[in-house]
């Protein structure tokens, strides 16, 4: 067995050369090895930001303000430490009062927010004059990519 390493700047490559790779004959497998996942400097601060957050307790915001579930934080890191750390720059991580966490985005001319609950993400994306918004999406990696995606572009 021979195995190749490639090494990619800029993982939006990543689908192309896979589906490549695979089409060639006698290729077994296409596996994956990022390093930057789950272990980046980026990826360490919005998690060390998380845990920080998990300290508030119910009426932190005023009376009305619910902490945010153990759950929720553990779906965040989770989902998070799964994705490239590159798309986690000049993200910040914050709580809401509805027990809810808010990821903003700011940088040039370009705005984000997305929203999560424990099953759900909620965004908008201003770029360029125009605004885009998006609720009910299943919090899943892909959706939460998909949204990350879309501030780069």
């Amino acid at each position: 067995m021979t195995q190749l390493v490639v090494t990619l700047e800029d993982q939006a490559f990543l689908p192309n050369i896979r589906r490549i790779l695979k089409s060639l004959q006698g290729v077994a497998k296409v596996s994956v090895k990022t390093d930057s996942i789950g272990s980046g400097p980026n990826y360490l601060r919005l998690s060390s930001r998380a845990n920080e957050l998990f300290k508030l307790h119910d009426g932190w915001d005023g009376p009305d303000s619910k902490a945010i579930s153990r759950k929720l934080l553990l779906k965040f890191d989770e989902q998070v430490s799964r994705i490239d750390d590159a798309w986690l720059t000049d993200w910040t991580l914050f709580p809401e009062a509805h027990g809810y966490l808010y990821l903003d985005y700011s940088k040039d001319s370009t705005l984000a927010g997305i929203t999560m609950t424990e099953s759900q993400l909620t965004y908008f994306i201003k770029k360029e004059g125009t605004v885009e918004k998006g609720d009910g999406k299943k919090f899943s990696n892909s959706n939460l990519k998909s949204i990350l995606k879309k501030v780069y572009e």
